[in-house]
């Protein structure tokens, strides 16, 4: 549900000084086997005023929602386990990346703040803000060049109700040389996973190895 209010805003910027590009789409991986160095920066930021009739209360493929660092919802029912419930809240998010890709390598990074300010609540919860920031890694290589990409990544939550984290290990192949179709195949080490739903291959709170594959086609 969308009220009309304007009350989003969103921008990026972002460099590359070496190349002046970064491969299609900035996507990951050197899968283009770049024979200089090519690299990126970029600062991205985030903020708007959200109301609890406007984040989707189902786990829907296409829905996308605020939780606490643990996975619970903010906006759900006794959040806190203090029987109140925020009812309107601002959220804010920033966010700063780095890569380079060379000869088939990649290495690219990434550290973001988020800030939840400004509630509205019924009843008692026991904060005024929330703070949590976090970082994640990926690191690539060609095996065998625009055929078989090994990488590896990882990424952690540093919140104010927990500090889940993950590690994947995973292989991409490329049966036709070409970036627009591959075969990735993948493990996952989740501990205390924050997030979860249709659109992923996890749930909220999950811990251990997970695997899989997908055939990907891209456009």
């Amino acid at each position: 549900q969308l009220n009309p209010e304007l009350n989003t805003m969103s921008g990026a910027v972002w460099w590359m000084p070496t190349t002046g590009a970064f491969g299609p789409a900035n996507g990951l991986g050197d899968f283009e086997g770049h024979t200089e160095p090519a690299t990126m920066f970029g600062i991205y930021f985030t903020s708007s005023r959200e109301d609890k009739q406007e984040q989707p209360s189902t786990d829907a493929i296409e829905n996308s929602q605020i939780r606490l660092s643990d996975g619970t919802l903010l906006f759900s029912p006794n959040a806190f386990d203090t029987g109140g419930q925020v009812n309107i809240a601002t959220y804010r998010m920033a966010d700063a990346n780095a890569g380079v890709k060379y000869m088939g390598f990649s290495l690219e990074a990434e550290y973001y703040a988020r800030w939840i300010s400004s509630l509205e609540t019924t009843g008692f919860i026991p904060v005024s803000n929330l703070f949590d920031q976090g970082y994640q890694v990926q690191a690539s290589a060609m095996i065998i060049p625009k055929m078989l990409q090994a990488y590896v990544a990882g990424s952690e939550i540093l919140g104010q109700y927990g500090d889940p984290w993950d590690l994947t290990l995973g292989l991409n192949w490329y049966p036709f040389s070409s970036r627009e179709m591959h075969i990735n195949t993948e493990g996952n080490y989740l501990n205390r996973s924050p997030v979860g739903g249709p659109s992923y291959p996890y749930i909220v709170g999950g811990n251990g190895w997970l695997f899989n594959t997908d055939f990907i086609i891209t456009f």
